[in-house]
C-alpha cells in the first residue's frame, strides 16, 4: 500500500500541494489526502493528485479539500490501467471573495472491469454581482471513462457546484449513474449498456448495442446514430424529453412509429428503440431532432 497526505498552509500567501503515487506491477491499494488550510485564509489554494494503478487489480482513493479566499482549485487524475480497479475521487473547493473556485476530476479505468465513482463539489460564498445580489462563479467537472471491460461508473455534482459530468462507457457492458450536474453526457459505447440520467439537462446515448436509458426528471435528449441497435428508453417524457438522430435519418418522414403493446416502438434505418408505457399517438416531429 502506498498512502500519502499533504496539508498546505500559508494565510496570505498562494500555497500548491501536489501528490503522485504509481503502483506499477501486482494489486496494488494507493491513497492520497490533500488538504489546504482549513480556515480558508489562503489567497489561493491549488492541489493537485495524480494516481496511476499499472497492471494488476488496484485499488485508487483520493480525496482532497481546497479552500481559499480567492481562488481554490482542486485536480485529481487516477489512472487505473490494466486489471480490475477501484478508483474514487472526491474533492470539494471554496472560495469567498471576487475569485473562482474549480474543481476537476478525470478517472480513467483502461483494460479490465472497473468501478470508477467521482465526486465534486466547488463552493463559492458572499460574491455579489452588480445589483448586490448573490453569485457563483465556480465549476464542477467530473470525466470517466471506463475503457475496455464490463465498468459501473457514477458521478456526482454536488447541488449549487454549477458542475457536470461525462461518462463514457467505453467497450463491455456497463452502467454509467449521472447525479446532479446540468448538460451531462452519458455516452455508453459499444456493449450492453445502462445510463441514467439526472434530475438536470442530459444528453445520453447508448451507442451500439441493446442498452437501457432512463433520464430522469430533466429536459433530455437521446441521442441514435445508423448501427446503434435495438434499444429501450424507460422514461420518455412527451413535450419535455426528446430523441435526436445524429445519422440514419434526414426528417420525420424517414422514420417509423408505431404501437407496440402499451409502448412505442421508433424504427429508422437499422435502429429500433421502444419507449415504454408512451402512447404512440403522442409522438410527432415535435419530439425529434435531426443531425
Amino acid at each position: 500500500m502506498l498512502w500519502a497526505s499533504t496539508y498546505v498552509d500559508s494565510n496570505s500567501g498562494a500555497p500548491e500541494g501536489r501528490n503522485t503515487l504509481v503502483g506499477g506491477a501486482g494489486h496494488d491499494t494507493l491513497i492520497v489526502d490533500n488538504f489546504s488550510s482549513l480556515d480558508g485564509e489562503n489567497y489561493a489554494s491549488t492541489l493537485t493528485s495524480q494516481l496511476s494503478g499499472g497492471s494488476g487489480n488496484d485499488s485508487l482513493t483520493a480525496t482532497m479539500l481546497a479552500l481559499a479566499e480567492c481562488s481554490a482549485v482542486a485536480t485529481n487524475f487516477l489512472d487505473g490501467g490494466s486489471g480490475d480497479d477501484m478508483l474514487s475521487a472526491s474533492a470539494t473547493s471554496g472560495a469567498y471573495l471576487d475569485a473562482y473556485s474549480v474543481i476537476e476530476n478525470t478517472l480513467i479505468g483502461g483494460a479490465g472491469h472497473d468501478i470508477l465513482t467521482a465526486f465534486a463539489d466547488a463552493n463559492y460564498y458572499h460574491l455579489e454581482d452588480d445589483y448586490g445580489d448573490p453569485a457563483f462563479r465556480g465549476s464542477a467537472h467530473n470525466l470517466l471513462d471506463g475503457g475496455f471491460g464490463n465498468d459501473v461508473l457514477t458521478a456526482i455534482a454536488a447541488a449549487g457546484s454549477g458542475g457536470f459530468s461525462e461518462l463514457h462507457g467505453g467497450a463491455g457492458n456497463d452502467a454509467l449513474t449521472a447525479i446532479g450536474g446540468e448538460d451531462n453526457l452519458l455516452d455508453g459505447g459499444a456493449g450492453r449498456d445502462t445510463l441514467t440520467g439526472s434530475d438536470g439537462t442530459d444528453l445520453i446515448r447508448g451507442g451500439t448495442g441493446a442498452d437501457c436509458l432512463t433520464g430522469g426528471d430533466g429536459a433530455e435528449q437521446f441521442i441514435f446514430a445508423t448501427g446503434d441497435g435495438s434499444d429501450r428508453l424507460l422514461d420518455f417524457e412527451d413535450g419535455l424529453d426528446l430523441i435526436r438522430i445524429a445519422a440514419g435519418a434526414a426528417g420525420f418522414s424517414a422514420m417509423t412509429v408505431i404501437d407496440q403493446g402499451l409502448d412505442t416502438l421508433v424504427r429508422f434505418a437499422n435502429v429500433a428503440v421502444v419507449l415504454e408505457g408512451v402512447d404512440a399517438a403522442l409522438i410527432d416531429a415535435g419530439d425529434f431532432l435531426f443531425g
